[in-house]
């Protein structure tokens, strides 16, 4: 099987990552860390596009760590480059040393103007206001929430979703991501939770801040 490989269009069929059944020999392995076999005669094959992932994550080491998300966040990207995938890690950028890079974007989002900043693999969300601050991505030096979370990571998932159209798979990680896949609603989304104790749980007089309609509240 061939990992994080899509035929190009017309077919628009996804190839996942599969182990090869043991005693199937038509697919030779040529190896991999992970115990899934990674075909570089397919890979480098012309009909064969090596997928792009777009990692939307509040914290990654070593730019910024509150706990294992960020050490994930540092790992997983790695893991999937060494594999031959082309991954972005999307991150808010929480002090002046994430500013490096090239400038990719300038947007404006929720009310607030911003700049995307590119350097290898990783996008800096720089918007000094909701980011620069002390104290940890959630809370501030005395161990509070800040009271904007959600206008801070609803601008971080706005941004994703609007960058997913550049990508094969959004990747979101826990709530400050939660946002993306509804704005997002078109999107090839992959949601992981890492700590379930932690949920995003806000007024619902936020959604109309972050331009989101009340309707996902509903059961229907």
């Amino acid at each position: 099987a061939c990992v994080g490989i899509r035929p190009r269009p017309p077919t628009g069929v996804f190839f996942c990552a599969a182990k090869k059944k043991r005693g199937q020999s038509n697919f030779p392995d040529t190896g991999s860390t992970f115990g899934f076999p990674v075909r570089t005669e397919i890979c480098s094959d012309p009909f064969f596009v090596l997928m792009r992932i777009l990692f939307v994550t509040p914290e990654c080491v070593p730019f910024a760590k509150a706990g294992g998300l960020g050490d994930v966040s540092a790992a997983l990207p790695a893991a999937l480059r060494a594999l031959g995938l082309e991954v972005h890690v999307l991150i808010p950028a929480y002090s002046e040393s994430m500013q490096a890079g090239k400038e990719r974007a300038r947007l404006s989002e929720l009310g607030f103007e911003c700049v995307l900043r590119e350097d290898k693999g990783f996008l800096f969300l720089d918007c000094p206001p909701l980011y620069r601050r002390e104290g940890s991505p959630y809370q501030d030096p005395g161990g509070a929430d800040w009271p904007d979370n959600p206008l801070r990571f609803g601008l971080l998932s706005k941004v994703a979703a609007r960058l997913a159209g550049d990508y094969d798979v959004l990747h979101c990680n826990d709530w400050p991501t939660g946002l993306a896949p509804v704005y997002g609603h078109g999107s090839r989304t992959l949601f992981t939770i890492h700590n379930l104790a932690f949920q995003g749980n806000f007024e619902p007089s936020w959604l109309g801040r972050l331009g989101v309609s009340p309707v996902p509240l509903s059961l229907e």
